[in-house]
């Protein structure tokens, strides 16, 4: 005789049902391509293992997700479908993080580093030796998530990090989990990013190339990473983040969703390719200047540069020439010296020197836009390259204040203004409208304004604050937590011509404030954001360490969305034959390699890596350029 199902079993199956209901109708209001569909349908699949409790055996495997693929092809949407389904199916939280402050705080999410304590400097010693969760960071961590509730981990931009972050990420979710024998602490993993993009600061190669240049035998093997059966101490965290890496499935999403121009999106799918450059390619962008009225809309447009000499130089310029037309003056002060070397011998020429160098600088000009060059808050968005507006600056007394209206006196609109120590406070607008913004863009800046809760000095208009309209103004401080940086300084040190072998002077230089001026920023700074107006400088550098690489042109192309939102900026007396260098710069190959070794899974399922169908990828590939260097081709 059939056994009879009991009153729990019903209430099992009936609360399956609901979930299952809430879930497709939650799918059906969301406009998803077929391969944004395939990652939302594996993940949906892990949510019913942790509502059924299927996840809980030891034999079963959390899905580690690779999901690449260019700009506009709806990688953040699939996040926050994932977020919107899981709450449906009343399978967790979401953990959401990225290394980079500007990337998290584009998905609602934390500092990969804050959240897992996680190094942001990586010594020879911290490489070979993890070290354990600190107890306050973890009680934080679990006040914030249950980790018997979380329904996935969102790590976005995972290009930009280094392995041994990665490494520290698996080491910490085991911590949080006390789970020691599953990758990431038995917990599902999506990895985001884009590996056409630039390295991470610091690192030779991604981590795709990293492991197929080992896997070919250019650089050394990874010492075997150990881990205590109690988590204790993990040796070669850098190791272990590889081989975590590799064990990601891969979907790729290619469907673009918010292309505005065929043209400028097609040249981004062939660099993707890998195909070759070539300087024809751009003769649809324009130079500065051919727009209309003599691109008098790009007078102040943000100046991608490959190095930072030049960025000061052009936000120092542009500075005064953003003064002279609005009315006001560019006030500055002297940034902490830590060190010179290359420095002039001469007190007078060290003077002169500093007194002409933007670098020795910092820049406050009213109404002007800049950007936090710091992570202040992330919690509440307030990230190294969130966009602030200067809006006004407190002195700290009457006298500096007296100096001051003195000052702009004599020098007139557009005149620069020089103090005698920092400002008390400098007082900028948070999440401002600027012109030449979507209509997406306004919403979310409103959205933000509108549930700021922080505290601002400027009060706003009661209904016009409700609907968002009311400005967020905040006043930002000294920071004492600030990088020193090290700043080339132009005329001094080696005399050698030969930029390579040369050894020009450098000061090491300390900010006050965590503020910089948007009129330029460098290629690495614009990585994983949008750009309205964007100029881009591609004269090749005199200095090949400067000079632009495959990834940094690809990058600064897809900050925009239109090629008539970009302008090319070449010396001056340079016509479009200077951009000839253009078609030498190449894609890292063994990022090619790497993607090569994936293989179908079963049944339609993400593929999983495969170390010998990477190096077969990578010889057939080497196979067909040495062919084509023999015959021409």
């Amino acid at each position: 005789m059939a056994s009879r199902r009991g009153p729990q079993h019903l209430e099992a199956d009936t609360a399956k049902r609901i979930r299952n209901e809430n879930a497709d109708r939650y799918l059906a209001s969301r406009n998803m391509s077929a391969d944004q569909r395939s990652v939302v349908d594996t993940m949906r699949s892990h949510f019913d293992a942790l509502n059924d409790g299927t996840a809980k055996d030891g034999s079963y495997e959390a899905p580690v997700l690779l999901i690449t693929g260019g700009p506009g092809v709806g990688k953040s949407y699939v996040v926050h479908t994932l977020a919107g389904l899981a709450k449906e199916m009343d399978a967790g939280d979401q953990v959401r993080m990225a290394y980079i402050g500007i990337a998290a705080v584009g998905i609602d999410g934390y500092s990969a580093c804050s959240l897992m304590d996680i190094p942001t400097e990586f010594d020879k010693k911290s490489r070979e030796k993890s070290r354990r969760w600190k107890t306050d960071r973890l009680s934080q961590f679990n006040q914030k998530f249950n980790p018997e509730k979380i329904s996935c981990v969102i790590f976005d931009e995972i290009s930009t990090v280094k392995p041994e972050v990665l490494g520290y990420l698996n080491y910490r979710l085991q911590e949080a989990t006390q789970c020691w024998t599953k990758p990431f602490g038995g917990l599902a993993l999506i990895m985001l990013g884009d590996f056409d993009q630039m390295k991470p600061v610091g690192a030779s190669c991604t981590i795709p190339a990293t492991i197929m240049r080992r896997e070919a035998g250019l650089d050394k093997k990874v010492k075997k990473h150990t881990l205590r059966e109690d988590g204790h101490q993990v040796t070669n965290i850098g190791g272990m983040g590889l081989e975590m890496f590799k064990k990601a499935r891969h979907m790729r999403l290619d469907q673009q969703h918010r292309s505005l121009d065929a043209d400028h999106t097609n040249l981004l799918a062939k660099m993707s390719r890998g195909e070759r450059l070539e300087c024809e390619d751009l003769d649809s962008y324009k130079l500065l200047g051919e727009g209309a009225g003599g691109d008098e809309d790009f007078r102040f447009a943000t100046v991608l540069t490959a190095g930072n000499r030049e960025r000061h130089v052009i936000n120092f310029e542009q500075a005064k020439r953003f003064a002279r037309e609005t009315g006001t003056q560019v006030i500055r002060w002297r940034r902490t010296m830590k060190g010179w070397q290359g420095q002039p011998s001469k007190e007078k020429q060290r003077e002169n020197t500093i007194r002409r160098e933007p670098c020795f600088w910092e820049y406050y000009v009213e109404g002007a836009l800049g950007y936090m060059n710091k992570n202040v808050n992330i919690d509440v968005r307030l990230a190294n390259g969130t966009m602030i507006r200067y809006h006004s600056i407190s002195l700290g007394s009457d006298k500096a204040e007296k100096d001051v209206m003195e000052q702009a006196g004599k020098v007139g609109p557009g005149g620069v203004i020089t103090l005698k120590g920092p400002p008390e406070m400098i007082n900028v607008e948070v999440f401002p409208d600027v012109d030449g913004d979507d209509e997406v863009t306004r919403e979310l800046n409103r959205r933000l304004r509108r549930e700021w809760s922080h505290g601002r000095i400027q009060p706003g208009d009661g209904a016009g604050e409700e609907e968002g309209h009311g400005r967020v103004v905040i006043p930002v401080g000294p920071e004492s937590q600030i990088q020193q940086k090290l700043e080339y300084v132009r005329g001094f040190g080696s005399r050698s011509s030969n930029c390579g072998s040369s050894r020009p002077s450098t000061a090491t230089l300390k900010d006050t404030f965590p503020l910089e001026l948007g009129f330029a920023m460098t290629v690495h700074k614009a990585q994983g954001r949008t750009i309205r107006r964007l100029i881009l400088s591609l004269s090749e550098h005199p200095c090949s360490v400067l000079r632009l690489s495959w990834e940094a042109l690809y990058v600064a192309l897809s900050r925009v969305r239109r090629k008539e939102d970009i302008r090319i900026l070449l010396k001056k007396d340079e016509g479009r034959g200077a951009l000839a260098y253009v078609s030498n710069l190449k894609k890292d190959r063994y990022v090619g390699y790497y993607f090569g070794g994936f293989r179908t899974g079963e049944e339609g399922s993400p593929q999983r890596w495969n170390r010998r169908a990477a190096l077969d990828a990578m010889r057939e590939a080497q196979a067909v350029s040495r062919a084509q260097y023999e015959t021409g081709t």
